[in-house]
């Protein structure tokens, strides 16, 4: 948010953010659809004017990694929202493209197929059959039932609460904490308004709960690469088996058979990087929207895509 010329001070005055711009050589961004012109815009000048150097980005090598025919840029104004790739910095800045043809996330050739045409929007007489085939399977019994995508948050979480009602049995709940590094700047307040401000952006962007209640059994999905190696990343899903008796931290019997107590996660606040957001990084798996969906690996969905998809890519991210 903000200006060029804002950002700019705000960057020069940051000896971290300086730091950060003067010393990378490479710059990476994920999700790229999701990124706006205007932001893509505003990290090329800033570049060239914080670097003193012409170039694009001010000569830092950009890679830029996505799928525009996933999902677009949250538009928060009424003129619609423009992608990356409408941007005047992606005409000087990008010179050559590289397709990946491998498809990493699913091995099913069948489906790959569908995944292919649906991603194009040209699905054939044949996929849609096999589509509708899908429809009306039985999953209630499953002990960790899919997970629900639907395109809108109210629908997610109607399902998350009314699910949770229904278990019995004490409730648990975690409060999202600020913690500290140790090298707190001189004059810094946690009821200073600019930290108030981002803490509440913070809060509202994140995959987080500021609360999150747990019981026995609920349904949950990790948010948070945790721990690789025992394959618990985004996306993981499991049960709630137990709770630490001198913790009270939730223990998670996940769908690969990992069965552990899940501790604290960290996030670094933007712009206060000596404070983090500190939650178990945990949601309720009931439902969870299509927007959030994105990049996470489900081994089991339940998806909505009927009438209330409302965006480009939101069928496709959602089968996908």
């Amino acid at each position: 948010k903000g200006s060029i010329s804002e950002l700019y001070v705000k960057i020069r005055r940051n000896q971290k953010s300086m730091k950060n711009w003067l010393c990378t050589d490479v710059l990476i961004i994920d999700e790229v659809s999701m990124m706006t012109a205007e932001l893509l815009d505003k990290l090329n000048e800033i570049g060239k004017k914080v670097r003193g150097n012409k170039k694009p980005f001010g000569g830092i090598q950009v890679l830029l990694v996505g799928d525009f025919f996933q999902l677009p840029p949250v538009s928060r104004g009424d003129d619609g929202t423009k992608f990356a790739f409408e941007s005047d910095a992606w005409k000087e800045v990008i010179t050559s493209s590289i397709e990946l043809t491998e498809i990493q996330r699913q091995k099913d050739e069948v489906f790959q197929r569908v995944l292919k045409e649906a991603r194009r929007g040209a699905l054939t007489k044949d996929s849609c059959e096999l589509l509708a085939k899908y429809q009306g399977r039985d999953w209630k019994e499953n002990k960790i039932r899919p997970t629900l995508l639907f395109p809108r948050r109210a629908e997610v979480d109607m399902i998350n609460e009314t699910n949770l009602r229904a278990l019995t049995g004490r409730r648990y709940t975690y409060k999202a904490r600020l913690a500290y590094d140790g090298k707190i700047p001189e004059g810094f307040s946690e009821s200073n308004e600019g930290f108030q401000k981002a803490l509440q952006m913070f809060d509202s962007d994140a995959a987080y709960s500021k609360e999150l209640e747990l019981v026995l059994n609920a349904q949950v999905m990790l948010i948070a690469n945790t721990d690789p190696d025992s394959g618990l990343v985004n996306g993981s899903r499991g049960v709630v088996v137990g709770f630490c008796p001198s913790t009270e931290l939730p223990i998670v019997e996940f769908l690969n058979g990992v069965k552990k107590p899940v501790g604290t996660h960290s996030w670094p606040i933007e712009d206060f990087e000596f404070v983090s957001r500190t939650q178990v990084p945990l949601r309720l798996a009931y439902a969870v929207t299509i927007h959030k969906s994105q990049g996470a690996t489900l081994d089991s969905a339940l998806v909505d895509i009927g009438s209330g998809v409302f965006e480009y890519g939101q069928a496709y991210v959602a089968l996908s």
